[in-house]
């Protein structure tokens, strides 16, 4: 039963609800108004219907449905104004649960759209508006029982200005999918609560200023940000969500306003699945904050986690993460560049000392043969001119790092048959040093090839790091 229907009407003033109450259906679709629609303490009873139906109405100067009282749904999709659209202190009873308590979906409003303290116990969807001069929902309370439906559904909201959700509680997933803000979104002070589900969606959101989540109340439910783009994150730890329950596939942002504790941020996300980007990104955000040191840790972080994925969810790939422990421990996966020049110091020096010692109790002995034939060698171990003297730390250095000769491992060589001092297992000294010796070719071998690795990677760094600075000039 409508208690009005004014189908396409045409007003040339303004239509006034104000205080009045209706039983049934009200009807304004496609009406026109050259002045205001105002329906402000008006109370709308139709339980288990659609109360109020204005889609389409034109109203040039604004839609005031502020402090009502609806029961059953109001419908304002694909409505048109040229002032504000305002529902504060408002209270809407949708039909049932799974059903729309405030439908302005496809609203266009020219001066803001406020929903400041509204009392909504069923879905607010607002999909796919256009709104200019900003979204405010300040001490909302938005509670949505069904599990099969949002508390407010914003998907595709186009924004020129503020989104913003201060001291607002909603219980259901707040949705703000493929949305586009113009300006800053904010959530402060708030409570998102949708346990057994998603209580924040925002994949593909995007953000032109500021997005901040802070100071919740509380955060029940998952967080879901995968591929989101925001132009500087501004949160708190009181707006990360429990472990496995936060979602950052190629979320996105310029810049990064706390940095503390970031990778526990980081490893918040599902242990079964791993993505480096997020890894990346947030190296990225801190380099431009000039936390080189704490970026780097990041990036070490990543190969860190994966390995550890790796163990518990891909265990076949044993030689995968065997040559990712040797990356860690060599060159901290790439991001530790000096460890190779470090580790080649420590071998060499231990080497030197090892081989000044062989040389002491005549392990080490000369190559050529001609040496041997020499009677000032054979009688007192004078060694010809100009045959090089043993030197053990550049005989090390030169074992060691293979591309380069010290004129030294030409001449002389670990001889296994030297006694050297007391025999071990019935074998000489020089029998054991051998393995020491091979020891120190393979992990100098080793070394050599991943400072070699090292360099090329800091070279290619710095190349792409000049080319970036010269296509941003």
């Amino acid at each position: 039963m409508y208690t009005i229907s004014a189908d396409g009407a045409i007003v040339e003033g303004s239509i006034s609800l104000k205080g009045a109450t209706f039983r049934g259906i009200t009807h304004f679709p496609a009406v026109t108004v050259k002045g205001q629609f105002a329906a402000t303490a008006a109370v709308f009873h139709n339980p288990g219907e659609k109360a109020l139906i204005a889609g389409g109405l034109i109203a040039e100067h604004g839609i005031f449905i502020d402090k009502i009282t609806a029961r059953g749904e109001v419908s304002f999709s694909g409505a048109m104004t040229g002032g504000q659209f305002v529902a504060n202190d408002a209270q809407f009873t949708g039909p049932f649960p799974q059903s729309i308590s405030l439908n302005i979906q496809q609203l266009s409003a020219s001066r803001g759209l406020f929903l400041e303290r509204i009392k909504a116990f069923a879905e607010v969807r607002v999909n796919g508006a256009k709104i200019v001069g900003g979204f405010v929902a300040d001490n909302a309370e938005i509670v949505c029982s069904s599990p099969e439906s949002p508390a407010l559904s914003a998907d595709g909201m186009a924004v020129e200005g503020v989104v913003r959700f201060h001291n607002a509680s909603i219980k259901g997933e707040l949705r703000f999918v493929s949305a586009n803000i113009d300006g800053q979104f904010s959530i402060i002070n708030s409570s998102l609560e949708n346990p057994e589900g998603t209580a924040l969606l925002a994949q593909k959101l995007h953000v032109r200023d500021y997005f901040i989540l802070t100071n919740f109340k509380s955060l029940l439910g998952t967080m879901d940000l995968r591929g989101a783009q925001v132009g500087e994150l501004g949160d708190d730890q009181s707006a990360w969500p429990a472990p496995n329950c936060l979602f950052l596939e190629n979320f996105r942002y310029g810049s990064i306003l706390y940095t503390r504790d970031r990778l526990n941020w980081i490893r918040l996300q599902r242990a079964d699945q791993f993505y480096e980007q997020p890894y990346l990104q947030l190296a990225e955000a801190l380099h431009r904050k000039g936390e080189a040191a704490e970026a780097r840790n990041v990036l070490i972080a990543k190969g860190d986690d994966f390995r550890k994925y790796l163990k518990r969810f891909e265990k076949g790939r044993y030689w995968t993460r065997l040559s990712m422990w040797f990356l860690r421990r060599s060159i901290g996966y790439g991001y530790k560049r000096g460890l190779p020049a470090l580790y080649i110091f420590i071998f060499v020096c231990f080497g030197w000392i090892f081989y000044y010692w062989a040389d002491q109790v005549e392990i080490m002995q000369p190559v050529k043969e001609r040496v041997y034939m020499d009677s000032n060698y054979i009688e007192d171990k004078k060694l010809p001119y100009p045959y090089p003297r043993l030197e053990p730390f550049w005989y090390s250095l030169d074992v060691f790092i293979p591309v380069i000769g010290f004129g030294q491992a030409d001449y002389w060589h670990p001889d296994v048959t030297a006694p050297g001092g007391t025999r071990i297992l019935d074998r000489p000294w020089g029998y054991w040093f051998r393995f020491y010796h091979w020891f120190h070719i393979i992990m100098g071998a080793i070394l050599s090839s991943t400072a070699g690795y090292a360099i090329v990677d800091w070279l290619r760094h710095a190349w792409d790091d000049y080319l970036n600075r010269a296509t941003s000039s």
